[in-house]
């Protein structure tokens, strides 16, 4: 019994189109490094969630705006989303080089 993929491989070999390039499927090894690293970041995003509330700035900072009036309250953490995307984009940077696909 052919899988799916191995089935689409074959009727694209059949054609005569080429198997590699950018129509061309991810192999597993790939793929198993994807979810390898994908599950690694939820878990630190898990982490953050679980360790936020003991970090005593983080939601406090001078860029975060908070407005309350007559039962409204608006609160727009600022400052602090631009420093979880610097941290994040840092340590993604770091682990995409890990991984040799960065430049």
């Amino acid at each position: 019994m052919l899988y799916f993929t191995q089935a689409y491989l074959l009727r694209r070999r059949a054609a005569g189109q080429q198997l590699d390039g950018p129509g061309a499927i991810m192999p597993l090894e790939s793929i198993g490094r994807l979810l390898i690293v994908g599950g690694l970041i939820v878990v630190a995003v898990g982490l953050l969630f679980l360790l936020g509330s003991r970090v005593p700035f983080l939601g406090r900072l001078p860029g975060d705006f908070r407005w309350q009036r007559d039962g409204l309250s608006v609160y727009v953490p600022l400052a602090t989303s631009l420093l979880v995307s610097v941290v994040l984009s840092v340590l993604l940077t770091l682990v995409f080089r890990m991984m040799g696909r960065g430049e």
